[in-house]
């Protein structure tokens, strides 16, 4: 997965096209999604190393 990663986020730089990865919640809706929290997003950003890779967390409160 973070050979693929790297590919991608130095083709999205070529492009000039930012790369966001978010954690999702993979206790309910997305169970098995590689990146389970924002450390992890943001430790494999860095592991990526390219300046146009971002990781991010959206939090949606419901009532």
């Amino acid at each position: 997965m973070f050979d693929t990663l790297k590919e991608y986020a130095k083709l999205a730089e070529e492009s000039g096209v930012l790369m966001n990865l978010e954690p999702l919640n993979v206790t309910t809706d997305h169970v098995g999604n590689f990146l389970q929290t924002t450390r992890m997003a943001a430790e494999t950003t860095r592991l990526i190393g390219f300046p146009n890779s971002r990781s991010s967390t959206m939090y949606t409160i419901c009532s």
